[in-house]
């Protein structure tokens, strides 16, 4: 069975990989790891176990396939199977977690004095960015970290692309406040 590229619509690749095709089901992990990453470390921060749950999340949604009733929604399926596994793993207790504000900032610039001003800078962004609403939060490390398109999220998170333009806009007014006004210690 050929598989049309991954611009494929997410109805028909969950109606191949319920017939047991692995590939149709391979593009959709593809399509959609980079969103379930986002939204586990906007919920966890960096953890050491971060790509076990990416990879348990895809698990978990394999296995509940077949109970899937809108498979064109099958990134909002995965949305909420991470945001389960970011409650479950919450809840015994993180192991080797750390915060999105402490995560370390992993720069290419050789430049000694201007790595410390971009690290600097990135580690205040992301102290921040971490005490943002986690809806806000959400949207603006898919966006801006993993660099989805405003289309990709609101698929991913069940939500129009309105409303994705409006957590950001809201972020980018938080944001600036917090780093113009150097509010982002009493936040």
């Amino acid at each position: 069975m050929e598989i049309a590229h991954s611009q494929a619509p997410d109805e028909p690749l969950v109606s191949q990989a319920l017939q047991g095709s692995r590939e149709a089901f391979g593009l959709l992990v593809v399509r959609y790891s980079r969103s379930v990453r986002a939204v586990l470390v906007a919920r966890l921060g960096a953890c050491d176990d971060l790509d076990d749950l990416v990879q348990e999340c895809f698990l978990r949604a394999y296995r509940g396939l077949s109970r899937l009733r809108t498979p064109e929604r099958f990134g909002a399926y995965l949305h909420r199977i991470a945001r389960n596994l970011a409650v479950d793993w919450l809840r015994r207790g993180p192991r080797g977690t750390v915060p999105l504000e402490d995560a370390p900032v992993v720069l290419d610039a050789p430049v000694e004095g201007l790595v410390d001003i971009r690290e600097e800078r990135l580690a205040r962004v992301r102290r921040v960015v971490g005490r943002l609403p986690l809806a806000l939060r959400e949207a603006v490390m898919m966006f801006y970290f993993d660099r989805l398109s405003h289309g990709q999220i609101a698929a991913f998170l069940g939500i129009t692309e309105g409303a994705v333009n409006q957590r950001l806009h809201r972020a980018r007014v938080a944001l600036r406040s917090a780093l113009d006004g150097g509010g982002e210690e009493g936040s």
